[in-house]
């Protein structure tokens, strides 16, 4: 579809900005339908809006032109109601998880060391000898 709309503005001599001078419509938006870039448009009800006025101004019926809208979206091998920067998101996301799932680990690793070391820490570190008449403990003198 987005070949289609090019390829008719040229053929009536409209440049983009007199397009968007006409539609009332921003170029980057124009531009956006021309090449197919469907995601650079914002929302659903824009996108069928601008669509529907540029196929009226181009002479294309607009039925036609969103049943040509979804297959360029199949075409491109993207669900239909998935934007792909959200692909952008998703992965730091993942990478934000599992970087805190690491931490998470490493840090319960460190942590039951050190309850480790505090422990040995307490620990009293002078030598006694049992004394078996009294049944006590006899320290060292070092």
């Amino acid at each position: 579809m987005s070949h289609d709309l090019k390829e008719s503005r040229e053929k009536l001599n409209l440049t983009i900005e007199e397009v968007s001078e006409k539609l009332k419509i921003r170029k980057q938006y124009i531009i956006a339908m021309e090449e197919g870039a469907w995601d650079d448009i914002p929302g659903e009800v824009y996108k069928n809006g601008y669509m529907r006025m540029y196929c009226n101004l181009m002479e294309i019926p607009f039925s036609d032109s969103k049943n040509i809208y979804t297959e360029d979206k199949i075409d491109e091998g993207l669900p239909y109601d998935i934007n792909p920067k959200h692909k952008l998101n998703i992965a730091l996301g993942l990478i934000l998880v599992l970087t805190i799932f690491v931490w998470y680990l490493i840090y319960n690793r460190l942590h039951d060391d050190d309850s480790i070391t505090d422990h040995l820490e307490n620990v009293d570190h002078k030598h006694y000898l049992i004394d078996p008449e009294n049944n006590t403990n006899v320290e060292l003198k070092q």
